[in-house]
This record gives structure tokens, C-alpha cells and sequence, in this order.
């Protein structure tokens, strides 16, 4: 199969991409280029059967020059840090609904039917039900997480009018290779460069789910693979949840260090940030799937690769 995924250069695009083509499959990659990505495309550029567009989802002709046959699209493009979600609203609207909204078009153009979209666990705010289920009706707490329900809601209608079929997945924290954004990265940096201080922006409280991005992909895969709905929701997420307070002590121990913690006092740490992030997967686990990896296990992967990949250190992804 060919299969076109948007934000291929992106931590999940990039384990995505790499999972497609070595099982065989041809994928076209599309993505807005950064310095940090020279790094990935070197490594998804060993593979013959791996194309590559630089394009900007939110022009409505960005698509228009890829010539493949297009069997599936994996639209995973998107502005990828809800942290700044209340300072820059338009990248939600440009980055989130406005691409969707060209991927679907074009889609429709080219007779493409199948699409699977990365959502988010955000949107369903600071649950009172937890575990979280699919069925849960949130009010939306950040524009990032109100953007990916629009996008939810483009595809679903999409969908209905045109016969296509979708997969939606709404994602827990992602960790492991590729990893460039986020609380294992933060924290990493900082002691990197201040291993006797560590400043942390959430509360002592706050317990969220984190999945490695391999269990991820394979959950992805199996949803698509293995449903048929014309809309097919998704939770992605761990078994297990973990506090700031367990995960700190993981990285510094990693790290051999023994800093001086100061927390901010707040109890979340940035605008539409949840207090309490784990996720109902029982329909996940329906399917068959168990993550392979504990959320400890994964952190060690992440700080693994981090060590490994010291470039990351100096290519930050735009705001």
C-alpha cells in the first residue's frame, strides 16, 4: 500500500514512517521543514520506497504537486504544544482546523477514502470521569484541544457526506525515540545545563498516563487494520498513570544528579493543562493490543535516545 502521512518529520510522523516502510509499504511523507528534521529524513531517506514533499498544510494548494497513488492518509500534522496553546491561539486554527480542513478537500479531489487523525487527549479537558472513556463529553479548556475536536468534527462530516471512512486517536502523552518536545525533554535540558537546580512548572498532584511511541504505532495500526466503521474513536493510552514526583526521580537518577526541587505551586502547569490524565482503553484492548513497554521503561528509552542524539539539544521546534 502507499500511504501519504502529514507531519512525517514529527516524533510520531517519523516512528510512523519508519514502521510502513519497513514493513514494505511505499509512504509519501509531507511536512513543513525545520532544522530538526535534516536529522530524521536522513534517516527515513535509506528507504527507496520513501517520498518526500516540504509543504505548508495550511495553503490549500499544498498538496496539489504529489503525483502518487494514495491509498490511506495518516494526517498527523499539527501544532504539537498544547503549553502554548493561550499565547498563540492562531497556530491551532491555522496548523489544526484550517490544514485538516485542506487534507479533506484534496482528499476529495484525488477519491481517497480513508484517513486516520491524531486527536488528542486534551480535549476532554480536566475529566471528572477516570478512567477517561471515548463516550465522555468534555468542555474544552485549551484552543489546542477545541482545534482537535473541529478536526474530529470536519472528518466526521466528511465521512457522512462522502462515504469515507476515518480512525480517530486520542492520544495520552507519547514518549520514547524521536522524542522532542515535552516534560522528559524539558527536564532533561535543564538539568543538562543546571544539574543542581530543577524548576518545575506543575503541581505535586497532577497524575497523567504516558505511552511509549512504539505501543503507540502498534495500537494505530491495529485500529486500522482491524475496524471498519464509517468513524472509528480511539483512546491511546497506558495502563498505568504517574506522578510528577515519581517521574522526576527517574531522570535524575538517569542523570546521576541530585538537584534542588522548586515547584511553582500551582497545580497544573500551563493553561488547559489536567490535573488527572489517564484514559479508558478498554475498546483498545478489545482489539487484542497490551502495551509492550511500563511508562518507567519508556522514560529510560526517551532519555536513551536523548543521550544518543545530542543535535536535539540545539534544534528546537518553532512556535
Amino acid at each position: 500500500m502507499t500511504y501519504l502521512i502529514t507531519g512525517a518529520c514529527g516524533f510520531i510522523g517519523s516512528n510512523l514512517a519508519l514502521r510502513l516502510l519497513s514493513e514494505g509499504h511505499r509512504v509519501v511523507g509531507v511536512d513543513r521543514l525545520q532544522p530538526r528534521h535534516a536529522h530524521i529524513l536522513r534517516e527515513l531517506e535509506q528507504f527507496p520506497a520513501w517520498r518526500f514533499y516540504n509543504s505548508d498544510l495550511t495553503h490549500s494548494t499544498a498538496l496539489d504537486a504529489i503525483t502518487e497513488e494514495i491509498d490511506c492518509v495518516f494526517h498527523l500534522a499539527a501544532n504539537a504544544d498544547v503549553r502554548f496553546s493561550s499565547v498563540y491561539p492562531h497556530k491551532d486554527l491555522n496548523d489544526g482546523i484550517i490544514a485538516t480542513f485542506n487534507v479533506l478537500h484534496w482528499m476529495k479531489q484525488r477519491n481517497i477514502t480513508k484517513i486516520a487523525y491524531s486527536s488528542t487527549s486534551a480535549i476532554y479537558g480536566d475529566p471528572t470521569i477516570i478512567p477517561t472513556p471515548e463516550t465522555y463529553n468534555p468542555t474544552q479548556t485549551s484552543f489546542y484541544g477545541a482545534a482537535k475536536v473541529a478536526g474530529e468534527c470536519l472528518i466526521q462530516a466528511h465521512c457522512h457526506s462522502y462515504g469515507t471512512t476515518a480512525w480517530i486517536f486520542r492520544y495520552a502523552s507519547i514518549t520514547g525515540p524521536r522524542y522532542s518536545h515535552g516534560f522528559i525533554y524539558n527536564f532533561y535540558t535543564s538539568l543538562k545545563k543546571q544539574p543542581q537546580e530543577l524548576y518545575v512548572h506543575g503541581g505535586k498532584d497532577q497524575r497523567k498516563t504516558y505511552l511509549d511511541v512504539d505501543d503507540c504505532i502498534e495500537a494505530m495500526l491495529r485500529i486500522v487494520r482491524t475496524t471498519t466503521a464509517p468513524v472509528n474513536t480511539f483512546n491511546i493510552g497506558n495502563l498505568e498513570t504517574c506522578k510528577l514526583t515519581e517521574s522526576i526521580p527517574l531522570i535524575t537518577q538517569y542523570l546521576n544528579v541530585s538537584p534542588t526541587i522548586t515547584w511553582s505551586g500551582n497545580e497544573v502547569g500551563w493553561v488547559g493543562d489536567s490535573k488527572v490524565n489517564y484514559l479508558d482503553v478498554s475498546k483498545l484492548r478489545d482489539l487484542g493490543w497490551t502495551p509492550k513497554y511500563t511508562i518507567a521503561q519508556s522514560i529510560v528509552r526517551t532519555l536513551d535516545w536523548l543521550e544518543q542524539n545530542p543535535w536535539i539539544l540545539d534544534v528546537r521546534e518553532e512556535l
